[in-house]
């Protein structure tokens, strides 16, 4: 790993709250109807939904 300064790392950390953030807003703010269509094995089988490749 390479070592970073501490404004790197505040950096990332801010970068990584912001993304947070918007997450939590979306969520929020989506329709439940919208959010119901979401997989609900999207972890396991990302590669399928990016990319096309088979279901796991």
């Amino acid at each position: 790993m390479i070592p970073t300064s501490p404004k790197t790392q505040e950096n990332q950390q801010s970068t990584v709250d912001f993304l947070l953030e918007m997450a939590d807003r979306i969520a929020r703010e989506a329709p439940a109807a919208e959010l119901e269509k979401l997989p609900q094995d999207g972890g396991e089988n990302l590669d399928h939904y990016l990319y096309g490749a088979p279901k796991q």
